[in-house]
């Protein structure tokens, strides 16, 4: 089990029967880890069976501060608990083939935007996003200008800087900030935590970048102590 700083990952390789897992875990677990005031961002499954890795992003609501390491540890008790129980319970749909390492992180520098309220509270910052029109794939590379009524704008900063993109249009998209960009956000995140009482807050979540590893467990039995 790790926790903390998430780090990029290259693209996983397709596997229909292992995302369409992915897709029923991300489904449960949603509600619940929004019952714990925290989103969660994104639930992949990576690797093969007997040597997987669920890889789990989180991040706290709007004006609540940075991921601390206790946001982690709390997501991977409700997930390795009740992983656990489906496995016992012989449910099929929601169980993990084999041996598997569980990974709980903050979002990491390349947080994932999945809808218009993410593009909204990242304005002002750069983000990378793939669209797709017509059977044409894009990658657009830019400045989040604005969100409303459907579409994105983005600043490419070229001659013609402004580029609007229909959200529906959206495959993929990331957050790809510049340095400046990074340590403007991780000020605002500790003003956050501040308020909240919770000084420590971006010390723990690492906002530099280095990983944060509470304990790595290799677990032939699927289990987390």
């Amino acid at each position: 089990m790790m926790l903390g700083m998430a780090t990029a990952d290259s693209k996983p390789t397709a596997n229909p029967k292992r995302d369409a897992l992915a897709t029923r875990l991300t489904t449960h677990f949603t509600a619940q880890i929004a019952e714990l005031g925290l989103e969660l961002l994104q639930l992949r499954l990576l690797g093969s069976r007997g040597a997987m890795r669920l890889d789990v992003r989180i991040d706290r609501l709007p004006g609540q501060g940075a991921v601390r390491l206790h946001d982690c540890r709390r997501v991977s008790r409700l997930l390795s608990t009740q992983l656990d129980a489906f496995e016992a319970a012989g449910n099929a749909d929601l169980t993990i083939d084999g041996a598997y390492e569980l990974e709980v992180s903050s979002p990491g520098m390349d947080r994932v935007l999945r809808n218009a309220a993410d593009f909204t509270r990242f304005l002002g910052m750069t983000a990378k996003l793939i669209a797709r029109k017509d059977g044409v794939q894009e990658s657009v590379v830019g400045v989040l200008e604005r969100c409303a009524d459907g579409e994105l704008t983005v600043n490419v900063g070229k001659k013609k800087p402004l580029k609007l993109v229909a959200l529906g249009d959206i495959v993929q998209a990331n957050l790809a900030p510049t340095f400046a960009e990074w340590l403007a956000l991780g000020e605002k995140l500790k003003a956050e935590s501040a308020q909240l009482g919770e000084a420590d807050a971006v010390d723990e979540a690492d906002l530099d970048g280095e990983a944060l590893e509470d304990e790595s467990i290799e677990q032939d039995d699927a289990t987390v102590d």
